[in-house]
């Protein structure tokens, strides 16, 4: 009996102590990490970073909010308070992967390097601008056009989120140079 639980508290000290190293190590290497980065690069200069998608100087009014697990609440964007018919533009060398009703909404996905994309909603493409086409960074591409199921938002709003091929959402402020990575203060300074 003493054995067993001799035994049984060896192997909780084990975990903890390789949980405990694997978690130390780890913080050492996010302290490193640039989050307006892309996650796989390790840092991020003023070039590389992308332009909101908006064409006017307008601030979110709702954050993005990561899910806990891929199929969780969340909120896998940003939202902008916008009117009718504002212009939208590529924030970064794209593609128009897709263009059209989703759930009744209009939706508009932009394929960018690295395996990231866009997807705004409700937006409509721009006449001379068609599915499959290549955009520079800052082209207009579009405009927000707001039909009958637009219930994204309690008020009339633009929705733009990021997502990546294989880590799901990230957000947008992430790549626009908004999101400022968390500091860890000294202990005793508040």
């Amino acid at each position: 009996m003493f054995d067993s639980k001799r035994r049984l508290l060896l192997g909780i000290f084990a975990l903890t102590a390789v949980f405990g190293v694997f978690v130390i190590e780890n913080r050492a290497a996010v302290a490193k990490f640039d989050l307006r980065a892309p996650f796989w690069k390790g840092s991020a200069s003023r070039e590389a970073l992308w332009l909101p998608v908006l064409s006017s100087d307008i601030e979110p009014h709702r954050k993005f909010r990561q899910p806990e697990t891929p199929w969780g609440a969340g909120h896998r964007g940003v939202d902008y308070a916008v009117g009718d018919t504002e212009t939208l533009v590529s924030p970064t060398a794209s593609f128009v992967h897709f263009a059209g009703l989703v759930f009744g909404r209009p939706v508009i996905v932009l394929r960018h390097g690295d395996g990231l994309s866009s997807e705004v909603e409700p937006a409509c493409l721009a006449k001379d601008i068609s599915v499959g086409q290549s955009l520079q960074a800052g082209e207009p591409f579009g405009r927000v056009c707001f039909g009958e199921k637009d219930g994204h938002c309690e008020g009339v709003c633009l929705h733009w989120g990021v997502r990546t091929d294989t880590r799901g959402y990230l957000s947008p402020e992430r790549f626009t140079g908004e999101l400022s990575p968390s500091r860890l203060q000294p202990q005793g300074n508040v």
